[in-house]
């Protein structure tokens, strides 16, 4: 009987030994699925409790049927239980994508979809996956990491000094923190939510300087994260203002938060504190130049006529329209150190007085100013003013103020011409003097345009639609 021989293409001798698992060690499965990886990492470590998607991926297009919640699931702790999740497929990628919505994973994030601390997660993909051909996935395939210890860390957004600023002001201002206004020298918001008992214990927030303890009083706001502390007026080493709440100038402070500090589950801090360096403003703490040098005060912006007839007048936002109370004067400080305003009075043309800073041991360091910044004064209020007049940036503001008038009127003229001056409480010198030589706006304050370097012109017609903007620039910026 004649042989016949046939000859057999390579490439279908290659395709069958890769079919049976025999050729050369690497040759490619055409007909099975492969997975190449999966992002996060397998074995990654350290990943961020806010990763929300796994994504996997493979060899080629997949039947998108055979991608569910039943062939693509994760796994807290690898073995654990489920963890609530949803699926997706990327045919251009040929990834699927495992996306978190289980909100109660994390303690520290209510209501969020959050991984937790320290928990090694593992998504598994079953063989019941196939390619778009129907190809079957050869084996399970399983890829595990680990997310990070739980720890905490300052955030500049919500910080007052921002960590390693060498620019921190030495005094105490207010600041406003969800919605409550705080008298304070430093302000640190937290990424966590913090045990508030154990931020005020002692010992927990500390500041040092030289490596000694400055003594001083912790607050915290829960709501917002943020801790708060002032150093005690007592203990204060600043020999310009004996008495008051001030750091040095031109000197480093270390704020630290310790191991004690809790969070909310009552988890410990970890092991490594967290130590916030900052330093303060390297100016000297001066009285202003008299006006026959070069004057260190600048008039910025005074209302002279609140008017009664429009709205606009309440510049104070007490609610409440009225000639000698809504009256303001905003003052800048143009020199390049720290002003001591105690003992100096603001008056009119005819020496009515305006104001008087004469303030009691404890309340004096509410009169320094720092170079760059604003004071305000107001004729007055029933009550204190509105959070968003007494909060704007690090400007002082004062109101409920002493007059001399003997009417009890308005102090400045709203018929006539008229300045603001400061003076010595004697009135023998003259600090400051800032007139106008038109007749004041109704319900409109005089502004300097641009700020600091312009010539006084109604705000009206700045910006039109906004009457005054008391402690903030012409455009409504705070003072740097």
């Amino acid at each position: 009987m004649r042989r016949t021989s046939w000859a057999v293409p390579a490439a279908f001798l290659l395709a069958l030994a890769a079919a049976t698992g025999c050729g050369k060690s690497g040759t490619k499965d055409l007909l099975t699925l492969q997975i190449l990886g999966a992002s996060p990492a397998d074995g990654a470590t350290n990943v961020s409790v806010t990763t929300t998607t796994i994504t996997v991926f493979a060899d080629r297009e997949l039947d998108s049927s055979t991608i569910s919640g039943a062939s693509v699931y994760v796994n807290e702790g690898g073995t654990g239980g489920l963890v609530q999740g949803t699926v997706a497929y990327s045919s251009a990628s040929k990834a699927i994508v495992w996306t978190l919505t289980q909100t109660d994973l994390n303690p520290f994030f209510s209501g969020q979809a959050v991984l937790n601390f320290e928990t090694r997660y593992t998504i598994t993909v079953t063989t019941a996956l196939r390619s778009k051909q129907q190809h079957p996935l050869g084996k399970t395939f399983q890829s595990s990491f680990t997310t990070l210890p739980f720890q905490f860390s300052v955030v500049a957004i919500g910080s007052d000094p921002v960590p390693g600023t060498t620019t921190a002001l030495v005094d105490p201002f207010r600041r406003e923190v969800n919605g409550k206004v705080y008298e304070t020298t430093l302000q640190f918001a937290v990424d966590v939510p913090l045990d508030p008992a154990t931020v005020t214990a002692s010992g927990n927030v500390i500041v040092t300087q030289g490596g000694s303890q400055v003594p001083g009083t912790v607050r915290f706001d829960a709501a917002s994260n943020t801790i708060l502390w002032t150093p005690q007026g007592s203990a204060n080493p600043n020999p310009a203002f004996p008495g008051e709440p001030l750091l040095l100038t031109g000197t480093s402070y270390v704020c630290t938060l310790t191991t004690g500090l809790r969070a909310t589950s009552s988890t410990a801090i970890p092991a490594t504190s967290t130590a916030v360096a900052f330093t303060t403003l390297g100016v000297a703490i001066r009285s202003p130049q008299a006006t026959t040098g070069v004057a260190d005060l600048l008039l910025n912006e005074v209302l002279a006529n609140p008017g009664t007839l429009t709205a606009n007048g309440d510049s104070n936002g007490d609610g409440t329209i009225a000639e000698s109370q809504d009256e303001f004067v905003e003052i800048v400080n143009v020199s390049s150190d720290y002003l001591n305003l105690n003992g100096l009075k603001i008056r009119d043309y005819q020496a009515n007085t305006f104001f008087e800073f004469t303030l009691a041991t404890g309340d004096r360091h509410r009169a320094l100013l720092a170079p760059g910044k604003a004071v305000i004064v107001y004729g007055g209020a029933s009550s204190s003013p509105s959070a968003a007049r007494l909060v704007v940036g690090h400007s002082k503001v004062f109101w409920h103020l002493t007059r001399d008038t003997s009417s009890g009127s308005a102090t400045f003229n709203n018929t006539s011409t008229d300045r603001v001056e400061v003076v010595s409480n004697g009135g023998t010198t003259t600090y400051m003097v800032g007139d106008w030589t038109v007749p004041p706006p109704d319900g409109s304050s005089y502004t300097r345009n641009p700020d600091v370097t312009g010539a006084l012109t109604d705000h009206a017609t700045v910006t039109p639609g906004v009457n005054f903007t008391p402690g903030t620039k012409v455009g409504g910026q705070v003072f740097p």
